[in-house]
């Protein structure tokens, strides 16, 4: 079987084209951040969900077990990331206790959480993963922002 897996970076770039379509009044791309919201967009940085925040930007994640079934839980894609996508040469492994230090991924991460919060500023999950990211995330600082603005995403005021 050959094993299903998701880039979170990927995800992150259509939030954040999904969040301009809500902002312009696409019903569509609203129902689908407010699905988002409360699983994928904040959930991934909540270790108390059993998965470890820091693969909340992987490269890939492992979305199904050997056997191909489709993962239900965030404690079982950690589980298949670590177990079936650990080995790097596959495209996939665990960011172990930091995250990567060679690349723009919590950018993207940040960009699509603030992005969301836009649309719901008072949404505790969201604001709890931005602030994860904003904590322990690479090139979120000012400096790095400024040097590369491109996902350099700030809450929109109404």
């Amino acid at each position: 079987n050959i094993p299903v897996i998701m880039a979170p970076w990927q995800q992150d770039y259509f939030t954040g084209i999904a969040v301009h379509g809500a902002l312009m009044g696409y019903t569509d791309a609203q129902e689908y951040i407010n699905w988002q919201k409360d699983g994928w967009l904040s959930r991934r940085f909540d270790a108390a969900t059993g998965m470890n925040p820091y693969d909340g930007v992987a490269y890939n994640l492992d979305m199904s077990n050997s056997g191909g079934t489709i993962l239900t839980t965030w404690a079982a894609i950690e589980s298949a990331t670590l177990t079936y996508c650990g080995d790097p040469a596959n495209g996939c492994a665990s960011n172990g206790s930091s995250f990567p230090t060679q690349s723009a991924y919590a950018q993207w991460a940040r960009g699509a959480l603030g992005a969301a919060l836009t649309l719901y500023p008072a949404d505790v999950n969201l604001q709890n993963a931005l602030n994860f990211v904003q904590t322990y995330g690479t090139y979120v600082d000012q400096t790095s922002l400024r040097n590369d603005p491109t996902f350099n995403v700030v809450k929109l005021q109404p």
